[in-house]
């Protein structure tokens, strides 16, 4: 595994919301990889919050390794699927927090 990048990801999130026509502001949730690690997470959350952040409203984050735990490659189809649900459902799943 290598170490995230910030840059990156910010790059990442403008190309996606670029692609898909879309502004910061049309986004509702975030399902995060949320890796579970001191240096992915802090990374991964600050390059949410300077794309998509704003200081007037608050978007709700996932992750779903906080419900199932890491599950190494299947964890990008159990966050699809967990959004799947949470849009089939209406309700955004909380998130597990130990500590």
């Amino acid at each position: 595994f290598m170490a995230p990048d910030l840059q990156s990801q910010r790059a990442l999130l403008k190309e996606n919301l670029s692609s898909a026509g879309l502004a910061p502001d049309d986004i509702d949730w975030v399902e995060t990889h949320g890796t579970g690690t001191k240096l992915g997470d802090p990374v991964e959350m600050e390059a949410i919050v300077s794309e998509l952040g704003s200081p007037s409203r608050r978007i709700p984050i996932g992750a779903v390794k906080s419900n199932i735990g890491h599950a190494e490659a299947a964890a990008g189809a159990a966050g699809l699927t967990k959004m799947i649900l949470a849009l089939q459902h209406g309700l955004i799943p909380a998130n597990r927090f130990d500590g």
